[in-house]
């Protein structure tokens, strides 16, 4: 799986595709522990298209 890491701006700064630890979620969503990557927190996805969202 891979992770796109985007600036305050918006702006693309890297795409991180090392392995990493995946969990499922009791709602079958998918949650990604990148916090070796320094991505913070649950309001890492503030901002971002939740149109992506499979469930």
């Amino acid at each position: 799986m891979a992770l796109l890491k985007f600036g305050k701006d918006g702006q693309f700064i890297e795409e991180i595709s090392d392995p990493m630890p995946v969990h499922v979620l009791d709602d079958g969503r998918l949650q990604v522990d990148a916090s070796r990557y320094g991505v913070g927190g649950p309001d890492r996805l503030a901002g971002q298209r939740q149109d992506r969202d499979t469930r």
